[in-house]
């Protein structure tokens, strides 16, 4: 009896998507604006609306300033939003994403890996050393960060 193996897989894998980041120089700039205000509403004088007011502004630019990111060449970040792929940032620069994504940084450089020395003997008995030396490469950062199981 002969089986027909086939090579497709029934896993289902993550598709990359490509996302661009704001500009994080012009979102930098505008988040200290909204600071120094938040900070001169609390700092004067005033009810406790505008102390409240200023309290709360002054929260959220801090809240906002968490999604500056900056990534080097050779270098992707990932974003999760509440568990799920929201896309991929592979430029490099300063960047602005949505403060609710999640960032995991993936390195697309070549990566080798080298195997210890190993003894064996052919079929004749004499011994010989074998060893590898295994160069790899992230192509697909969602794929990488999703779809394997590091132990």
């Amino acid at each position: 009896m002969i089986l027909n193996q086939e090579s497709s897989s029934n896993a289902i894998g993550t598709d990359e998507q490509i996302i661009s980041g704001s500009n994080g120089w012009v979102m930098l700039m505008i988040l200290l604006l909204v600071f120094l205000f938040a900070v001169f509403l609390v700092a004067t004088p005033g009810g406790p609306v505008k102390l409240i007011g200023g309290a709360l502004l002054l929260a959220v630019t801090l809240f906002f300033c968490k999604s500056l990111f900056t990534l080097e060449p050779n270098q992707a970040a990932v974003m999760i939003f509440f568990g799920s792929h929201a896309g991929t940032v592979c430029k490099s620069g300063f960047f602005w994403v949505n403060p609710f994504y999640c960032k995991t940084r993936v390195s697309l450089r070549i990566n080798n890996w080298n195997t210890p020395v190993l003894k064996v003997n052919d079929e004749r008995g004499s011994p010989s050393e074998i060893a590898a030396v295994i160069a790899w490469r992230v192509q697909n950062t969602a794929k990488a960060v999703f779809d394997i199981e590091v132990r």
